[in-house]
């Protein structure tokens, strides 16, 4: 499920990528270790809050396929909302409504593919990737990581968080919701068996 689980987000990866190198011929690089550790943080810390607790407890609890619905949207409006904050850290206030956007469509993606294949690992990696492609841009590398304007490469990012949002969408849409309850099924039922008493 872990390459699933990648092979599920490629398409962004691969549009987000391009968007970040088009800002970073446009802009300039920054440290690229520093990069790597604002990236760390977030992609690690928001993965396992929003999905990695988020989802996986709501899909321990649920017995009906059509609370599926539920916990993507909830979990990925949650996770784009909880952007806006930059707002009170100094971002620019077009700029962060972009942002919640482009973190509700990347959270529609990354909760469908934890729904799917119950591996966080991959969800992790790819938005530590994301946010380290994003990093190592000159601006946001000396603003702390705040948005203070939209260039192409930007428009390229959110793009593709339009992509993930409906590529979201599909990975979860109802043919595969008994797939995702057995997936889950499996994933809280490890370890432990039944044994038929006669």
């Amino acid at each position: 499920s872990f390459w699933t689980g990648l092979l599920m987000l490629l398409p962004v990866l691969v549009i987000h990528y391009i968007g970040s190198i088009v800002s970073w011929i446009t802009l300039g690089t920054g440290n690229v270790f520093l990069a790597f550790l604002q990236a760390f943080a977030p992609g690690f810390c928001e993965e396992i809050g929003f999905r990695g607790l988020g989802v996986a407890n709501y899909m321990r609890t649920i017995k009906s396929e059509r609370q599926i619905k539920v916990i993507f949207w909830l979990s990925s409006i949650i996770f784009g909302l909880a952007h806006s904050a930059n707002i009170f850290s100094g971002g620019d206030f077009f700029s962060c409504v972009i942002q919640v956007i482009y973190a509700s469509g990347i959270g529609m993606l990354l909760g469908a593919v934890y729904l799917r294949t119950g591996n966080l690992l991959p969800c992790i990696l790819g938005h530590m990737s994301l946010d380290f492609f994003e990093f190592v841009r000159k601006d946001l590398s000396q603003s702390g990581g705040l948005m203070m304007g939209m260039g192409a490469g930007d428009w390229i990012t959110v793009f593709s968080a339009l992509v993930g949002a409906v590529l979201g969408l599909w990975l979860i849409r109802e043919k595969y919701h008994p797939e995702i309850m057995e997936v889950w099924d499996r994933k809280w039922n490890k370890g432990e068996f039944n044994e038929t008493v006669y």
